[in-house]
Formats: structure tokens, sequence, C-alpha cells
């Protein structure tokens, strides 16, 4: 059952830890990958904007065929945004994600490339802050309209995850980069993850 977003004083604002979230506008596929790094090859603009290199990027991943989902933190160890190439280096890789990773490397036939499974890979964006109402995001270069509704989701490596909710955009500040979103419907699992991420904080 969804829960409508609190407000008054119940709804204070959050700086740490920040919030992953998805908003389901970024995915791309590549059997690039192994336990310490991959290659995205996208079309030519079509990798996240304001990359630069050795920044620090979030995602969640997985596998065609496949419902388990891992995290990771990278450093981006090549960029070729013109030509839509990127190379990462896994700094972090959750514990779930560790396990995916060795489970579909032993599906690998080294003399056949074409059997390496197709990663997954979804960038997530950090909130500057948040609350149980909405949040606020930095790094933002998409698309989003002021008002236009959407659906996302909310990674923290917990036993909630995902963490999924309606919203809409509140504000896009392209100068700055960022959007500012309010919850529309939160289901009680968002909650109780977002509740965990609370509990933690204080």
């Amino acid at each position: 059952m969804a829960k409508a977003p609190p407000g008054g004083n119940r709804d204070k604002r959050y700086y740490g830890p920040a919030l992953r979230v998805d908003l389901l506008d970024n995915e791309h596929k590549t059997p690039l990958w192994s336990t310490s790094q991959l290659i995205v090859k996208a079309k030519p603009g079509g990798l996240p904007g304001g990359l630069e290199p050795d920044q620090t990027v979030t995602a969640v991943f997985g596998f065609e065929d496949e419902r388990e989902h891992g995290l990771f933190e990278a450093t981006v160890a090549k960029l070729d945004a013109a030509n839509g190439q990127l190379g990462l280096r896994f700094t972090w890789v959750n514990e779930g994600g560790h396990a995916l990773i060795a489970k579909m490397t032993k599906r690998v036939d080294p003399k056949r490339p074409e059997t390496r499974p197709i990663m997954k890979v979804t960038f997530t964006r950090s909130t500057i802050n948040w609350s149980l109402s909405g949040f606020l995001l930095g790094g933002y270069w998409g698309e989003l309209k002021n008002g236009q509704r959407f659906n996302g989701m909310i990674w923290m490596d917990k036993p909630q995850d995902p963490g999924v909710f309606a919203g809409h955009a509140v504000r896009v500040n392209h100068d700055r980069h960022t959007v500012s979103v309010k919850f529309d419907e939160i289901p009680d699992k968002t909650f109780e993850l977002l509740e965990a991420v609370i509990k933690k904080s204080v």
C-alpha cells in the first residue's frame, strides 16, 4: 500500500547518507566487463552528461535473464564522450554484486567471446539532501521538465532494495545541474527503506 508523503514538522531534511536514485533514464548494455572493470559503448552523445576523468560514479547493474542486481562505485578510467566510450574501474562492489559477478564469470568460455553474458548498467545520481517528501539531486544533465511526473528507484544496499516511487520534478535547474523532486506515492517497502536509512544516520 502506498503512503502519502508526510509534511509539516515531520519533513526533516537529511544530508547524509545520500540516496542513490535511479531515474530509469540511462540504461547501458555491455559484454565488456570483468571483476575489476568494465567498458561502456554508447552512441555518440549517449553517455551521462558531466562525466570527467577520475570522477567517481555510482550505478546499479544486472544481467540479461537474471533477477539479481548489484551496486558499484567506480572511477572514470577512460572517457571519450564524443564517441560514446567509457571505461570504469571498480572501487567498491556490494556483497550481492560480488556474488552476481562471480556467478556470471563461471558462464564465460574464454575460447568463445560470444558466451560472455551482457551486463546491464544504470547510472544512479546522489542526493544533495532528502526527506520523506522528496529530494534534491545533483549532477543532473537529463531532460525532465518542471512538473513532469515519472517513476524511479532508490538503491541503498539494504534488504528493502529497490525502493520504487512515483514523483514529479518540482524545479529543474540547468545551470546548477540539479533537480528537486517531490514524492507522489511511496509504497510501504520504500517507506521502510527510507526509515532504515534515517535510523542509521541519527
